[in-house]
């Protein structure tokens, strides 16, 4: 976006900052290590990760937006891929939970966890559904058919590729 009047270009980059006194998305004060200073670039949760095989191939690249979300999206899709072997679609779709650690509660989004969701309140956690919506996450994995991808559907888009 850019200022009419200014031809500033502007972004909610600013928000990744902590500024003294206030309170955070989550309620908590931020960290002084992260406070505003000239020349100086907002701690973030950018997790663009590439899996490579035991042969050296590029097995799959994944990232996501989100904000503290974003490593444990792309943590379950990595962990969907390589240890339950689902394709990049189901990776991407399926439902997906977060633990911010604090407050201590585990978030969940729509969709069919209630079998999940039950193991984990049996096991003492506190569950809640996320006010709005968590993490978009896009991913490109290759097997030995052909190279596959999948834009989140929960915010739109579409892949494209040659």
């Amino acid at each position: 976006m850019t200022g009419n009047r200014t031809g500033i270009i502007v972004n909610s980059g600013m928000d990744d900052f902590s500024s003294p006194g206030l309170l955070n998305y989550f309620g908590l004060p931020g960290s002084e290590r992260n406070y505003i200073q000239p020349q100086k670039r907002a701690l973030s949760s950018m997790a663009p990760t590439i899996v490579v095989g035991k042969d050296g191939n590029v097995k799959l690249v994944v990232g996501a937006a989100g904000g503290t979300k974003i490593t444990t999206a792309v943590a379950m899709i990595i962990i969907k891929m390589l240890w339950f072997n689902n394709d990049i679609k189901e990776a991407v779709d399926t439902p997906r939970i977060h633990h911010q650690l604090i407050p201590m509660a585990l978030q969940y989004e729509f969709g069919n966890l209630d079998g999940v969701l039950q193991g984990l309140e049996s096991k003492g956690h506190k569950t809640f559904r996320y006010r709005e919506r968590g993490s978009i996450v896009c991913g490109i994995a290759q097997n030995g058919t052909g190279i596959y991808a999948n834009a989140d559907f929960r915010k739109g888009g579409e892949v494209v590729g040659f």
